[in-house]
């Protein structure tokens, strides 16, 4: 039987700074069914404030493996796509999100993807971003695109749950009656 997909993604922080942040994000991964969570360098440490945020997630937050290089710790991944707001050209192989997560939920089949997530206060540098073959940015406000560590690690396991529970989605327009539009709306107050 081959492994779920969600058993070879590994979520990896670089130099996470926050304990907050590395429990958020053991929660939010425990919330989607991913539980390989790798720290590179972290700053922070796993504390009672790691273990608060984690919720009923400390075994992935237990489980976390912590590595002195990112080299170590994508070593035995296929590949890797980092996670990014920066708008930089370069050379990096940038792919549309939801493209993105549709590919990786079919590789992962074959073997470990790694994720990877920057510090909290600049994201990526040039290092790491050279250590991933796909760049991706999660869709949001182009005023304001920054997000938590956690929140963008939420997005990306909600994302993965959802291809992997994918229902048909009715659209706004089906099953609905023609004369519904006529009908005046009440309101009760």
């Amino acid at each position: 039987m081959s492994p779920s997909p969600f058993e070879n993604i590994r979520i990896i922080l670089v130099e996470p700074r926050g304990s907050a942040n590395v429990g958020s994000t053991a929660r939010a991964m425990k919330n989607f069914g991913l539980s390989d969570l790798c720290l590179v360098k972290p700053i922070a440490k796993i504390d009672e404030q790691a273990r608060n945020m984690a919720s009923k997630a400390q075994d992935v937050l237990g489980q976390a493996a912590h590595h002195s290089s990112l080299e170590s710790a994508i070593g035995d991944c296929r590949y890797v796509v980092g996670f990014t707001a920066s708008d930089e050209k370069g050379c990096l192989t940038r792919l549309e999100f939801d493209a993105a997560m549709q590919m990786v939920f079919q590789d992962a089949a074959h073997g470990r993807i790694g994720f990877l997530f920057g510090r909290e206060d600049w994201g990526l540098d040039h290092v790491a971003l050279d250590r991933c073959r796909y760049v991706t940015q999660i869709p949001t406000n182009p005023l304001y695109s920054s997000l938590n560590l956690a929140q963008a690690v939420l997005v990306v396991g909600y994302s993965l749950f959802r291809l992997a529970h994918q229902a048909p989605v009715m659209k706004a327009t089906e099953n609905i009656s023609e004369d519904w539009f006529e009908a005046p709306v009440q309101y009760q107050v």
